[in-house]
């Protein structure tokens, strides 16, 4: 078969350098090549299949035969301990599977879109800087929900703003704002029903969150130990504004649950979202919070002690004559200390085995978790980054801290 030259003048004729028939030789060769490969990989899983079939043989000769003369007792515990083995090494190839397939790996040099902000950390340590930078770039509008505002700074900044975007905030009881912002253009919305509004949330531009425990005081961004993050997420922005739960997942490598707290008669439904982690939770749980008298939470961290999860909860110190009234007959009582650092502890965080965070402005109490209006945020996987970030405000909590229970048994727990 001759085909026109492709490169060449003078439009002569010439063989085509790959003919029909090299083809068919080539497409057979190649279906040949792909069934040795094949066979290959069968005659492979079979005598994989046939070795274990062969070791079963001989292991059940073993047992039934070996010694000519045991006992049926000796030849069950063989039998047993052969099935045993069997089933514990398909439990350690499944658990591998799942460690590998389950926990995604966030890259190393992707730039963290939630960020965590303390002044004990060496991180993010300066949270009012953030705050201020926050509402300075703002370009559209600002909607402030929060507990309690006294900072003169950031008062100042957001009167400043509100002259060139809308600014609204929502706040409980702050006679400095009143006074500050009177003339400008913030709308000012006072909570006026019985629902505390103890939120701590700036909502920025449409795709910036910012949250946690901290108020909008000098006190708490300065001296008191909180945690704040910074949330850069269009998504998550319409879920906080619509103020229902909702799951936002960050680059597609961090998932965020959110979950406004507002108050219920059924008293569990609040109180789940925080069980629900802690029941999961296998190797360690790590809580930093002002005050923990739940329940159902304390049960659940009990039920994670029994389970061999290692423990370690921090509380301030303001509150510990009504924490040893809840826990002094408690199990859970030997694993909780106080703080003995300058400044309330005024954090809600908890870490569930280095991969889970759950942050927000509610205490673990039967009021913040069915009273008041709080904001919960859950997130999971942790990056590097932010791990190291409350490891780093952890590692103070520790180093200031000391047993609620002094003459209990105190574990060995270790930050590392």
């Amino acid at each position: 078969m001759s085909t026109r030259s492709i490169g060449g003048g003078g439009g002569s004729s010439r063989y085509h350098p790959y003919s029909s028939d090299q083809h068919r030789r080539s497409s057979l060769e190649g279906r040949r090549a792909s069934d040795n490969r094949r066979a290959s990989t069968s005659r492979s899983s079979r005598d994989h299949h046939t070795r274990d079939h062969h070791r079963y043989i001989r292991e059940h000769r073993e047992y039934r035969h070996g010694g000519g003369h045991r006992s049926e007792e000796s030849r069950r515990r063989d039998r047993e301990r052969y099935e045993r083995r069997d089933h514990d090494e398909h439990r350690r190839g499944l658990e591998g599977r799942v460690h590998h397939a389950a926990i995604p790996r966030i890259p190393k040099n992707q730039e963290d879109r939630i960020q965590l902000f303390s002044t004990y950390q060496t991180t993010h340590s300066d949270p009012m800087g953030m705050i201020c930078s926050a509402i300075e770039e703002a370009r559209k509008k600002i909607l402030l929900k929060i507990y309690h505002i006294n900072s003169e700074k950031i008062i100042e900044t957001l009167v400043r703003k509100s002259m060139q975007i809308p600014i609204c905030v929502h706040y409980q009881e702050s006679p400095e704002l009143e006074s500050q912002a009177k003339g400008s253009k913030i709308a000012l919305d006072k909570r006026c029903g019985d629902a505390l509004l103890h939120k701590k949330t700036l909502l920025v531009d449409s795709n910036l969150v910012i949250s946690g425990s901290a108020n909008y005081t000098d006190l708490s961004l300065y001296r008191d130990v909180n945690v704040t993050l910074r949330i850069f997420s269009s998504s998550l922005y319409k879920i906080v504004s619509s103020g229902h739960h909702g799951t936002a997942n960050i680059n597609n490598q961090q998932r965020v649950d959110y979950y406004p707290i507002c108050r219920t008669r059924r008293r569990l439904e609040n109180v789940s979202i925080i069980t629900e982690q802690i029941d999961r939770a296998r190797n360690s749980i790590l809580l930093s919070i002002h005050t923990l008298t739940q329940s159902e939470i304390l049960f659940s961290l009990e039920g994670a002690l029994i389970r061999g999860v290692s423990i370690k909860i921090i509380v301030d110190t303001k509150e510990k004559q009504l924490m040893r009234e809840t826990l002094k007959h408690r199990k859970l009582s030997s694993y909780i200390f106080e703080r003995t650092c300058e400044g309330t502890l005024h954090t809600k965080a908890c870490c569930i085995d280095s991969r889970v965070l759950i942050s927000g402005s509610a205490n673990w109490t039967g009021g913040g978790l069915n009273k008041n209006l709080e904001d919960i945020f859950i997130f999971r996987p942790l990056t590097e980054t932010q791990l190291r970030c409350f490891m780093e405000l952890w590692k103070f909590l520790e180093e200031h801290s000391r047993p609620l229970f002094p003459d209990s048994d105190q574990p060995s727990t270790s930050s590392t």
